[in-house]
């Protein structure tokens, strides 16, 4: 709980560039936490964690225009019982 509380003090301190292009891009919190953990083991900057992080963007996919079609089905009729005619 400690590392997750951490990392997500040091992402909310870190800025994502605005730059023109398709997607919106946010930072990659697993990646981030990995970072994070290295961090506490060994003596690093933090403005060098925080580039670190800054580098590792995910882009903000949107959600899709058809969603995909479920089909409710029971298992008990899907079966085939095909084999125990033998």
């Amino acid at each position: 709980m400690i590392i997750y509380n951490f990392t997500q003090l040091i992402t909310s301190c870190i800025a994502v560039k605005k730059v023109t292009r398709k997607r919106v891009y946010q930072i990659n919190f697993a990646v981030a936490t990995q970072i994070c953990r290295k961090f506490f083991g060994k003596n690093v900057p933090v403005a060098e964690v925080e580039a670190c992080i800054a580098k590792n963007l995910t882009p903000m996919r949107n959600l899709p225009s058809n969603p995909r079609k479920r089909r409710n089905t029971n298992p008990r009729t899907d079966t085939s019982f095909f084999y125990r005619l033998a």
